[in-house]
Protein backbone atom coordinates (compact mmCIF):
# COMPACT_ATOMS: atom_id res chain seq x y z
CA UNK A 1 0.00 0.00 0.00
CA UNK A 2 1.37 3.62 -1.35
CA UNK A 3 -0.86 5.85 0.22
CA UNK A 4 -0.40 10.28 -0.43
CA UNK A 5 -2.17 10.55 2.50
CA UNK A 6 -2.83 9.17 6.12
CA UNK A 7 -5.67 7.76 7.87
CA UNK A 8 -5.88 7.53 11.60
CA UNK A 9 -8.79 6.39 13.51
CA UNK A 10 -7.53 7.04 16.90
CA UNK A 11 -9.70 10.31 16.85
CA UNK A 12 -13.71 10.37 16.40
CA UNK A 13 -13.06 11.38 12.66
CA UNK A 14 -16.24 9.61 10.44
CA UNK A 15 -14.06 8.83 7.27
CA UNK A 16 -15.45 8.36 3.96
CA UNK A 17 -13.93 5.51 2.03
CA UNK A 18 -14.47 5.24 -2.02
CA UNK A 19 -13.60 2.41 -3.89
CA UNK A 20 -12.35 2.98 -7.20
CA UNK A 21 -10.91 0.44 -9.74
CA UNK A 22 -9.24 0.79 -13.05
CA UNK A 23 -10.25 -2.51 -14.30
CA UNK A 24 -13.95 -3.45 -15.31
CA UNK A 25 -15.12 -5.80 -17.73
CA UNK A 26 -18.57 -3.90 -18.53
CA UNK A 27 -16.46 -0.31 -18.24
CA UNK A 28 -12.75 -0.45 -18.45
CA UNK A 29 -11.47 3.06 -16.81
CA UNK A 30 -15.07 4.71 -15.29
CA UNK A 31 -13.88 6.49 -12.56
CA UNK A 32 -11.79 8.81 -15.01
CA UNK A 33 -14.45 8.75 -17.66
CA UNK A 34 -16.35 12.14 -18.02
CA UNK A 35 -19.66 13.53 -17.51
CA UNK A 36 -20.71 16.53 -18.82
CA UNK A 37 -16.85 17.77 -18.69
CA UNK A 38 -15.98 16.12 -14.96
CA UNK A 39 -14.98 12.98 -14.40
CA UNK A 40 -16.76 10.27 -12.61
CA UNK A 41 -14.96 9.63 -9.51
CA UNK A 42 -14.78 13.57 -9.03
CA UNK A 43 -18.11 14.02 -8.99
CA UNK A 44 -18.94 11.10 -6.13
CA UNK A 45 -15.94 12.41 -4.29
CA UNK A 46 -17.06 15.73 -4.55
CA UNK A 47 -20.92 14.68 -3.48
CA UNK A 48 -19.26 12.65 -0.46
CA UNK A 49 -17.74 15.58 0.92
CA UNK A 50 -21.43 17.21 1.34
CA UNK A 51 -22.37 14.94 3.79
CA UNK A 52 -22.50 16.44 6.99
CA UNK A 53 -21.74 12.63 9.06
CA UNK A 54 -18.62 12.25 7.23
CA UNK A 55 -15.50 14.45 8.51
CA UNK A 56 -13.20 13.48 5.71
CA UNK A 57 -13.63 11.74 2.49
CA UNK A 58 -10.73 9.54 0.53
CA UNK A 59 -10.83 7.70 -2.48
CA UNK A 60 -9.18 3.85 -2.53
CA UNK A 61 -7.58 2.57 -5.96
CA UNK A 62 -5.36 0.27 -7.60
CA UNK A 63 -4.32 1.97 -10.78
CA UNK A 64 -2.13 5.24 -10.94
CA UNK A 65 -4.32 7.06 -13.40
CA UNK A 66 -7.12 7.16 -10.73
CA UNK A 67 -4.61 8.47 -8.04
CA UNK A 68 -3.00 10.60 -10.49
CA UNK A 69 -7.19 12.66 -11.36
CA UNK A 70 -8.10 12.40 -7.90
CA UNK A 71 -4.70 14.57 -7.07
CA UNK A 72 -5.72 16.49 -9.77
CA UNK A 73 -8.55 18.40 -8.07
CA UNK A 74 -7.05 18.19 -4.77
CA UNK A 75 -8.57 14.93 -3.60
CA UNK A 76 -7.41 12.52 -1.08
CA UNK A 77 -6.37 8.87 -2.11
CA UNK A 78 -4.96 5.75 -1.01
CA UNK A 79 -2.90 3.46 -3.72
CA UNK A 80 -4.05 -0.23 -2.91
CA UNK A 81 -1.28 -2.22 -4.71
CA UNK A 82 -2.55 -5.37 -3.37
CA UNK A 83 -4.88 -7.38 -5.55
CA UNK A 84 -8.52 -7.22 -3.97
CA UNK A 85 -11.81 -9.20 -5.42
CA UNK A 86 -14.11 -6.68 -4.42
CA UNK A 87 -14.45 -2.54 -3.27
CA UNK A 88 -15.60 -3.90 0.17
CA UNK A 89 -11.68 -6.35 0.17
CA UNK A 90 -10.42 -2.99 -0.70
CA UNK A 91 -11.80 -1.12 2.05
CA UNK A 92 -10.80 -3.57 4.56
CA UNK A 93 -7.41 -3.61 3.78
CA UNK A 94 -6.73 0.42 4.16
CA UNK A 95 -8.71 0.11 7.79
CA UNK A 96 -6.83 -2.61 8.57
CA UNK A 97 -3.29 -3.05 7.01
CA UNK A 98 -1.12 -0.16 8.61
CA UNK A 99 -2.48 -1.27 11.56
CA UNK A 100 -2.04 -4.14 11.78
CA UNK A 101 1.21 -3.89 10.25
CA UNK A 102 2.36 -1.62 13.13
CA UNK A 103 1.20 -4.13 15.94
CA UNK A 104 3.26 -6.56 13.99
CA UNK A 105 6.36 -5.17 14.17
CA UNK A 106 6.14 -4.05 17.94
CA UNK A 107 4.79 -7.20 18.81
CA UNK A 108 7.96 -8.77 17.11
CA UNK A 109 10.35 -6.02 19.06
CA UNK A 110 9.06 -7.05 22.31
CA UNK A 111 9.19 -10.70 21.60
CA UNK A 112 12.86 -10.07 20.73
CA UNK A 113 13.24 -8.47 24.31
CA UNK A 114 11.98 -11.58 25.82
CA UNK A 115 14.03 -14.18 23.96
CA UNK A 116 17.06 -12.35 24.92
CA UNK A 117 15.66 -11.55 28.63
CA UNK A 118 15.63 -8.09 28.79
CA UNK A 119 12.62 -7.64 29.98
CA UNK A 120 13.58 -8.82 33.60
CA UNK A 121 15.70 -5.74 34.36
CA UNK A 122 14.42 -2.86 31.71
CA UNK A 123 12.24 -0.13 31.50
CA UNK A 124 10.99 -0.41 28.16
CA UNK A 125 9.33 3.04 26.51
CA UNK A 126 7.57 2.67 23.49
CA UNK A 127 6.01 5.85 22.25
CA UNK A 128 4.54 7.98 19.49
CA UNK A 129 6.36 11.20 18.57
CA UNK A 130 3.11 12.42 17.11
CA UNK A 131 -0.58 11.89 15.98
CA UNK A 132 -1.45 11.73 12.09
CA UNK A 133 -3.50 14.51 10.46
CA UNK A 134 -5.18 14.17 7.10
CA UNK A 135 -5.82 17.30 6.09
CA UNK A 136 -8.86 17.95 8.35
CA UNK A 137 -8.45 21.91 8.41
CA UNK A 138 -8.54 24.19 5.78
CA UNK A 139 -5.30 25.38 5.41
CA UNK A 140 -3.24 22.71 6.30
CA UNK A 141 -0.50 22.11 3.39
CA UNK A 142 2.24 20.58 5.41
CA UNK A 143 1.75 17.80 8.18
CA UNK A 144 1.96 19.15 11.48
CA UNK A 145 1.31 22.90 10.37
CA UNK A 146 -1.54 23.17 12.95
CA UNK A 147 -1.66 22.62 16.70
CA UNK A 148 -4.59 20.74 16.63
CA UNK A 149 -5.33 16.78 18.58
CA UNK A 150 -4.94 14.76 15.70
CA UNK A 151 -1.24 15.79 15.76
CA UNK A 152 -0.96 16.12 19.39
CA UNK A 153 -2.68 13.24 21.01
CA UNK A 154 -0.38 10.12 20.59
CA UNK A 155 0.03 6.98 22.76
CA UNK A 156 2.89 5.48 25.39
CA UNK A 157 3.58 2.13 26.46
CA UNK A 158 5.74 2.00 29.99
CA UNK A 159 6.48 -1.29 30.10
CA UNK A 160 8.29 -3.11 33.18
CA UNK A 161 7.50 -6.57 35.25
CA UNK A 162 6.76 -4.55 38.08
CA UNK A 163 3.90 -2.40 36.98
CA UNK A 164 0.85 -3.82 37.02
CA UNK A 165 -1.31 -3.53 33.65
CA UNK A 166 -3.15 0.11 33.67
CA UNK A 167 -4.41 2.48 31.25
CA UNK A 168 -4.17 5.77 31.68
CA UNK A 169 -6.58 8.47 31.05
CA UNK A 170 -5.72 11.29 32.55
CA UNK A 171 -3.40 14.45 30.68
CA UNK A 172 0.30 13.72 30.24
CA UNK A 173 2.71 14.75 28.77
CA UNK A 174 6.23 13.92 26.68
CA UNK A 175 7.99 15.77 28.86
CA UNK A 176 7.18 13.73 31.66
CA UNK A 177 8.87 10.80 30.39
CA UNK A 178 12.29 11.19 31.56
CA UNK A 179 11.21 12.88 35.23
CA UNK A 180 9.07 9.26 35.24
CA UNK A 181 12.66 7.38 34.50
CA UNK A 182 14.64 9.32 37.13
CA UNK A 183 11.92 8.58 39.49
CA UNK A 184 11.39 4.77 38.86
CA UNK A 185 15.33 4.16 38.57
CA UNK A 186 15.55 6.25 41.96
CA UNK A 187 18.31 8.97 40.22
CA UNK A 188 18.43 11.75 41.99
CA UNK A 189 18.27 15.22 39.50
CA UNK A 190 21.47 16.98 39.24
CA UNK A 191 20.62 20.69 40.40
CA UNK A 192 24.35 21.52 38.43
CA UNK A 193 21.79 21.53 35.73
CA UNK A 194 18.64 23.30 34.39
CA UNK A 195 15.32 21.91 35.96
CA UNK A 196 13.34 19.61 33.74
CA UNK A 197 10.08 20.51 32.62
CA UNK A 198 8.21 17.20 33.20
CA UNK A 199 6.67 15.74 36.60
CA UNK A 200 7.04 12.07 37.46
CA UNK A 201 4.37 9.70 36.26
CA UNK A 202 5.17 7.08 38.65
CA UNK A 203 2.70 7.61 40.84
CA UNK A 204 -0.44 7.60 38.17
CA UNK A 205 1.71 3.94 37.38
CA UNK A 206 0.83 2.68 40.85
CA UNK A 207 -3.08 3.84 40.92
CA UNK A 208 -2.23 7.46 42.66
CA UNK A 209 -3.72 10.45 41.47
CA UNK A 210 -1.55 13.45 40.56
CA UNK A 211 -2.83 17.13 39.80
CA UNK A 212 -3.32 17.29 35.89
CA UNK A 213 -0.40 19.84 34.06
CA UNK A 214 -0.72 22.20 31.32
CA UNK A 215 0.31 20.62 28.22
CA UNK A 216 1.75 23.51 26.20
CA UNK A 217 3.20 23.02 22.48
CA UNK A 218 4.63 24.82 19.46
CA UNK A 219 5.00 24.49 15.54
CA UNK A 220 6.31 25.91 12.64
CA UNK A 221 3.34 26.67 9.92
CA UNK A 222 4.67 27.07 6.27
CA UNK A 223 1.67 29.05 4.89
CA UNK A 224 2.36 29.44 1.46
CA UNK A 225 6.24 28.72 1.67
CA UNK A 226 7.85 25.68 0.82
CA UNK A 227 9.43 25.17 4.11
CA UNK A 228 8.38 25.47 7.90
CA UNK A 229 9.94 29.07 9.05
CA UNK A 230 12.51 28.84 11.37
CA UNK A 231 11.16 29.97 14.86
CA UNK A 232 7.42 28.66 15.79
CA UNK A 233 4.73 30.81 14.70
CA UNK A 234 2.00 28.80 16.13
CA UNK A 235 1.81 27.62 20.09
CA UNK A 236 -1.14 26.12 22.14
CA UNK A 237 -1.55 25.12 25.79
CA UNK A 238 -3.87 22.37 26.46
CA UNK A 239 -5.64 20.65 29.52
CA UNK A 240 -7.89 17.57 29.01
CA UNK A 241 -10.84 19.82 28.83
CA UNK A 242 -9.91 23.20 27.07
CA UNK A 243 -7.48 24.13 24.27
CA UNK A 244 -6.32 28.11 23.70
CA UNK A 245 -4.28 28.49 19.93
CA UNK A 246 -2.37 31.23 19.29
CA UNK A 247 -1.52 31.67 15.42
CA UNK A 248 1.10 34.09 15.49
CA UNK A 249 1.16 35.04 11.83
CA UNK A 250 -1.83 36.15 11.68
CA UNK A 251 -2.29 36.98 16.00
CA UNK A 252 -5.39 35.00 15.70
CA UNK A 253 -6.51 32.70 18.34
CA UNK A 254 -8.53 29.47 19.17
CA UNK A 255 -10.15 28.44 22.52
CA UNK A 256 -12.19 24.86 21.83
CA UNK A 257 -14.14 22.68 24.22
CA UNK A 258 -12.29 19.84 24.25
CA UNK A 259 -15.24 17.50 25.86
CA UNK A 260 -17.98 19.34 23.60
CA UNK A 261 -15.99 19.51 20.60
CA UNK A 262 -13.61 16.98 20.10
CA UNK A 263 -13.06 18.13 16.39
CA UNK A 264 -12.20 21.51 17.29
CA UNK A 265 -14.26 22.86 14.67
CA UNK A 266 -16.37 25.83 17.01
CA UNK A 267 -13.74 28.68 17.86
CA UNK A 268 -15.24 29.93 21.10
CA UNK A 269 -12.42 32.68 22.07
CA UNK A 270 -14.22 35.84 22.84
CA UNK A 271 -17.25 34.59 23.81
CA UNK A 272 -17.05 35.11 27.16
CA UNK A 273 -15.76 32.02 28.29
CA UNK A 274 -14.16 32.15 32.06
CA UNK A 275 -11.24 29.81 31.20
CA UNK A 276 -10.19 31.92 28.44
CA UNK A 277 -7.93 34.16 30.49
CA UNK A 278 -6.40 31.63 32.57
CA UNK A 279 -5.29 29.68 29.66
CA UNK A 280 -3.87 33.12 27.97
CA UNK A 281 -1.71 33.79 31.21
CA UNK A 282 -0.55 29.66 30.56
CA UNK A 283 -0.02 30.24 27.36
CA UNK A 284 2.25 34.19 27.64
CA UNK A 285 3.91 32.09 30.44
CA UNK A 286 5.14 29.18 28.56
CA UNK A 287 5.33 29.95 25.12
CA UNK A 288 7.26 33.59 25.87
CA UNK A 289 3.94 35.70 24.00
CA UNK A 290 3.79 39.06 25.10
CA UNK A 291 0.31 40.95 24.92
Amino acid sequence: MQPNTDIDNSTNLKIGLIPARWGSSRFEGKPVALIKGQTMIQRVYERAKLSKHLDIVVVLTDDMRIYNEVSRFNGKCLMITDKCETGTDRVALAIDSPFKNAEIYLQSILDEINNLGLEKNSLILVMSDHGISVGEKFGERAYGAFCYDYTLRTFTYFLSEEFISREITQQIRTVDFMSTILDYLEIPFDNNYGKLDGVSLMPLIRGISIPEQIAYSETGNPLDKKEPPKEPNTKSVRTSKWKLILNQYDNSKELYNLELDPNEEKNLFGKGEKIESFLWEKLQELGKVSD
